[in-house]
């Protein structure tokens, strides 16, 4: 009985692999079977070279792959939507669309975090002009629908053996809304991508409000976590501040705030602040400072703030909405060294707070 079930299961296989061999046998030089096996020998043969003959080897296998996938999805009858009836090629194909995916992440490659994985697929651009694929990757997203057009008009504007041919005024027709409404699509996707672009380098706009926006919808999750570039200068001064003056002599950190030296190192403080991961809003951020001296003359008062001088939703908003303060002191303490004791500087900070302090007018000065 296992002889037989044995067997009948080898000729079933046979007779699956015959069909296998019928369908992917090339009826005819040109056809979609020898895109598919021309597009396999590419993808082989490139395993098997270097350098820039793999490179070229496997853009000739792309452009197979591709140009297979049209010719498939083309006849299929089934990749259409809004179709009359189930034979006839009506309705809007599919195809086009899915080869124009293909197309464009084969011109500029993607870049996509997939859960805890991230899919990199780099485009030709970046073997032609050494783009990284990261640079270029919203350029797919955004050619797609152009570049699915063009496609879905191939058949209304190449005749056999591509020869030009006149489109008829329906397909004229046709064609105009075809690109009208990719166009509109390529245009939404760009904008997504501008905003996208913003809120990078202006981080401070999440923390506007756009209730009454018709283009910018923020969650409410969004305004919790959102941290204003302004406290995160206020934080980063704070850290050098205190790498600069801490465990230094007393007569140094005294040196560094007479009148005419704590301008430079404030100045010099924010700047570095601002560069440990800068953004393109920095310049709208300006911040100010009080410096005073306690009476004891051994201990100084720092106020630092920074205050918004960008773009805001409501001119009317008070204007302490936009501004973050931070308190420091600057004191003296007892170092241990080698020799007794010697004072040292010491930095202490306050958390950053929202709201504005007076206006100095005896800014800069001791």
């Amino acid at each position: 009985m296992k002889f037989f079930t044995s067997l009948f299961e080898f000729v079933i296989g046979l007779a699956v692999v015959d069909s296998l061999v019928k369908v992917l046998k090339p009826p005819k030089a040109f056809s979609w079977q020898a895109l598919m096996w021309l597009t396999v020998f590419s993808y082989v043969m490139a395993g098997l070279a270097t350098g820039f003959v793999q490179r070229l080897i496997a853009s000739c296998g792309g452009i197979f792959f591709i140009l297979f996938v049209y010719w498939v999805t083309a006849a299929a009858a089934k990749l259409r939507i809004a179709k009359k009836n189930k034979d006839a090629k009506t309705g809007l194909p599919l195809g086009p669309w899915i080869t124009g995916a293909l197309t464009s992440i084969y011109l500029f490659g993607i870049n996509l975090n997939v859960g805890e994985y991230q899919l990199v697929i780099d485009g030709i651009s970046t073997y032609l002009l050494g783009i990284d694929s990261k640079d270029v990757s919203p350029l797919t997203f955004i050619s797609w629908p152009l570049i699915s057009a063009v496609i879905a008009a191939l058949p209304y504007i190449l005749a056999v053996r591509l020869k030009v041919k006149k489109p008829s005024p329906a397909e004229r027709q046709y064609l105009v809304i075809l690109f009208g409404s990719q166009l509109l699509i390529s245009c939404w996707i760009q904008f997504y991508f501008v905003i996208q672009n913003w809120l990078v380098q202006y981080p401070s706009l999440l923390s506007d409000d756009f209730i009454h926006s018709s283009f910018v919808w923020k969650l409410p999750s969004a305004q919790v976590t959102m941290v204003s570039r302004g406290v995160s200068i206020l934080e980063g001064m704070e850290v050098q501040l205190k790498e600069e003056l801490n465990e230094k002599s007393w007569s140094e950190v005294e040196k560094s705030l007479l009148k005419v030296n704590h301008k430079k190192l404030l100045k010099g403080i924010e700047y570095q602040a601002k560069q440990s991961s800068p953004v393109a809003e920095d310049p709208l951020w300006k911040v100010t400072y009080k410096f005073s001296s306690r009476k004891s003359g051994s201990d100084y008062n720092l106020d630092l703030q920074a205050n918004w001088n960008g773009p805001r939703s409501n001119p009317d908003t008070k204007p302490d909405s936009y501004s973050f303060t931070k308190s420091c002191r600057i004191k003296q303490v007892d170092g241990r060294s080698g020799l007794g004791s010697k004072p040292i500087g010491n930095v202490e900070c306050q958390a950053s707070r929202t709201g504005e302090i007076e206006v100095f007018a005896d800014q800069g000065k001791q």
